[in-house]
């Protein structure tokens, strides 16, 4: 059993290496983004921007109108419920935690895309925890704890690699139906964003949870890590609700903490000691912290 445990830990290891989050590919919206109901585009939110949201919602098309701004509560049109948010805005009026669970999807959005587009220094942690237990002796398991951090520079949306800051940091594109709960709080200075996701699962041949996938970021194949003769011949990973928690001042994000919670069931098989479940239960935390430059 020593010799198996052994093993285990450094299937362990290697599986948490592949579970690491890593950068994938989404579209950006190239347009500078300013301001929450900002649908003129002139940096401030005031009665001309109400007027114009109005305006289309009964038909007309001004120039300059920027509609990605105007669908305050996230239902897919522009209507007068719209317009009279934006007004409440500007007269400051507004109370963000009222909002129903659409606004707060879409005040969440607006408030990262605020400051994607500026010159920002996002500091970037990972965390790792989990228990892995050897379904066949309950005593047989192990604990880890890994960690990493990284920096990166984004200037008008993009690094010196070219990559979106959507390919590192959660999506704001958050599908409704994929949303179990939501809801803002107030602060100090600020509020507080808490966007829970529904249940997921996922299979052995990639692990990636693609119901609520992008917004989770994207995993690395774990199928087979061919490490001391284990590979994985079957496997289920469950998400149970993964939530994102932000942190909104002024209108923009300042910290977004992730964290996804899993329970992976797995066989795992070697040639000279033949197949075993294992059952692994952790979770993934990564928190960004946002500098304007």
């Amino acid at each position: 059993m020593r010799n198996v445990t052994k093993k285990i830990i450094s299937l362990l290891v290697a599986a948490a290496l592949c579970l690491s989050i890593v950068p994938f590919a989404v579209a950006a919206d190239n347009s500078r983004i300013i301001l929450r109901g900002d649908v003129n585009g002139d940096g401030s939110v005031n009665a001309s921007d109400a007027l114009m949201v109005l305006r289309k919602s009964v038909g007309y098309n001004d120039a300059g109108f920027n509609a990605n701004r105007a669908d305050l509560d996230n239902n897919g049109k522009v209507n007068a419920s719209d317009a009279l948010r934006v007004l409440q805005i500007s007269v400051g009026s507004d109370d963000p935690t009222t909002y129903s669970k659409n606004e707060v999807i879409k005040f969440y959005a607006d408030a990262l895309d605020a400051v994607a587009y500026s010159e920002i220094s996002v500091y970037y942690e990972t965390r790792y925890k989990s228990k892995m237990v050897n379904d066949e002796d309950s005593t047989d398991y192990v604990e880890f704890d890994i960690k990493d951090d990284m920096t990166d520079d984004f200037s008008n949306g993009y690094d010196e690699a070219k990559y979106s800051i959507y390919s590192f940091c959660p999506s704001t594109r958050i599908d409704p139906s994929l949303v179990k709960a939501a809801k803002i709080t107030k602060v100090n200075g600020g509020y507080q964003v808490d966007i829970t996701l529904v249940e997921d699962q996922a299979y052995f041949d990639d692990y990636v949870p693609h119901k609520t996938y992008p917004y989770l970021l994207s995993y690395a194949d774990c199928s087979e890590s061919g490490l001391d003769g284990y590979y994985a011949t079957d496997g289920t990973a469950s998400f149970p609700g993964s939530q994102i928690r932000a942190t909104v001042v002024d209108g923009c994000i300042e910290k977004i903490e992730l964290t996804i919670p899993f329970e992976m069931h797995m066989t795992l098989y070697h040639d000279d000691y033949g197949a075993f479940q294992v059952t692994e239960n952790g979770k993934i935390v990564d928190v960004y912290t946002f500098t304007t430059k």
